[in-house]
């Protein structure tokens, strides 16, 4: 794969943008990025309205798995 990848230029943090699946927001500082204990990355933003509709439970949309919001982790992106 790295000599497929070699002649490819290289992604910056300048050049992309992370989205949120749930809300389409992008994702930056002042949206960022959270973890669900099952892996699913979605913005700070749409967990934190969902869990404020829905009495504190965050439904992940793809694996209908529920979760508290205090189990979600913030991600950071290097």
């Amino acid at each position: 794969m790295g000599i497929l990848a070699k002649s490819l230029p290289y992604g910056h943090h300048t050049h992309s943008s992370i989205v949120c699946r749930i809300s389409g927001a992008i994702m930056d500082p002042d949206n960022p990025p959270m973890m669900l204990p099952n892996g699913n990355v979605y913005s700070l933003r749409a967990l934190d309205q969902m869990q404020a509709t829905h009495g504190g439970t965050i439904t992940d949309p793809r694996t209908g798995d529920h979760y508290k919001f205090s189990e979600s982790r913030k991600v950071f992106i290097m």
